[in-house]
């Protein structure tokens, strides 16, 4: 026999309900203080009626908006990950060495992409899970990838620096006589840079 405690008295283990024999050992509650079925997962004997905690409403510090707080939080759920993130990305970008690999460049840490050094041991993209895993995760990931800036990961990426299929797309002459870069050459010299 259980013992309900919300009303202490004593109720069985195993009880029929609807022609079927129910397993109520895991019930901290009799069936008269929590009925059958009504899903009751709070905890009666701790919520009484004159010390019932209604919840607090508080205004995010960041967006202004209003929301349920639980415990002494002052950030909504979407700006504390956002938050997060950035907090995660700046640790990311000092953890290794805060500067492009390729050109140098230090600044803003948005400004930074991590470069996979071997795309084969990529387990995962960086960027989508700074809100999701752990520093030490994060920090094996890390160890596999080169900081380099937007501009620089653009370039290793960029379909752009095969020659051959630049050849193609060249076309009008008079188009690629109007900008800057144009070697009359080649006509694509900035790319061999």
């Amino acid at each position: 026999m259980k013992t309900c405690m919300q009303c202490g008295k004593q109720f069985p283990s195993r009880i029929v309900v609807g022609g079927v024999g129910r397993n109520v050992g895991n019930r901290k509650y009799c069936l008269e203080c929590s009925p059958w079925g009504s899903h009751n997962t709070r905890r009666i004997h701790e919520n009484k009626p004159d010390r019932m905690v209604l919840p607090r409403v508080n205004i995010c510090q960041i967006c202004n908006r209003e929301f349920v707080a639980e415990g002494k939080r002052v950030l909504c759920n979407s700006c504390g990950v956002t938050v997060k993130r950035m907090r995660n990305k700046v640790m990311a970008v000092a953890y290794l060495g805060g500067e492009c690999k390729e050109c140098g460049f230090k600044g803003n840490p948005s400004a930074f992409a991590f470069h996979h050094r071997d795309s084969d041991s990529k387990e995962f993209n960086l960027s989508c899970k700074f809100d999701r895993l752990s520093w030490k995760k994060l920090k094996e990931e890390l160890d596999k990838c080169d900081l380099v800036c937007v501009r620089c990961h653009n370039e290793k990426h960029s379909r752009y620096s095969d020659l051959h299929l630049m050849s193609f797309v060249k076309g009008d002459d008079k188009y690629w006589e109007r900008h800057p870069w144009f070697d009359s050459a080649d006509g694509f010299s900035y790319l061999q840079e």
